[in-house]
């Protein structure tokens, strides 16, 4: 089934989706490729790389990346690496698992910060502390955990993130 532009599978894969994407940015590579060819800056490249290549590859990605297996993510960084390999973003691009980890981050934000945001409803209630403790990443009830939702793979990976860091 495709959903705005998503193909996500019966047994709620995006194996098929990742697919269609890494045949599409080999494609625009191609164009890339002329573009360098002809002489096109540095500067200007990488521009027209985020704007095209990069920002199809990260199109919806919240809704499909809990859906991805380790194979997948291992065939979107390769595809990515060689992005930067071969000069079409800079050395100090961030990695596609960081640029993945700010578009959940972006979308988090706006949810909370709007309340008439459609996906407003999926987020857990505040959590109630009757006394102060550490302060928290975000204040939420975590729920029973799920991959597959994006807010409950968020709200994990923001409190993992946190541990990580008081350690």
């Amino acid at each position: 089934m495709v959903i705005l532009g998503i193909t996500i599978t019966d047994d709620l894969r995006a194996s098929n989706h990742v697919d269609s994407i890494i045949a599409s940015c080999s494609q625009s590579m191609y164009a890339l490729r002329v573009l360098k060819s002809h002489g096109l800056l540095a500067a200007a490249l990488h521009t027209v790389t985020r704007a095209t290549t990069i920002a199809r590859l990260l199109y919806a990605s919240p809704a499909w990346w809990g859906l991805t297996t380790e194979k997948d993510r291992a065939r979107l960084d390769k595809l990515f690496t060689r992005i930067k390999r071969m000069d079409y973003l800079p050395d100090n691009a961030p990695t596609f698992p960081s640029l993945v980890s700010q578009a959940d981050e972006r979308l988090f934000r706006s949810i909370e910060v709007n309340p008439s945001h459609v996906l407003r409803d999926l987020l857990p209630p505040k959590a109630k502390r009757p006394y102060k403790l550490r302060p928290r990443a975000r204040d939420y009830v975590i729920p029973i955990k799920n991959v597959k939702n994006f807010v409950t793979r968020y709200l994990y990976q923001l409190s993992m993130n946190l541990n990580i860091v008081e350690q």
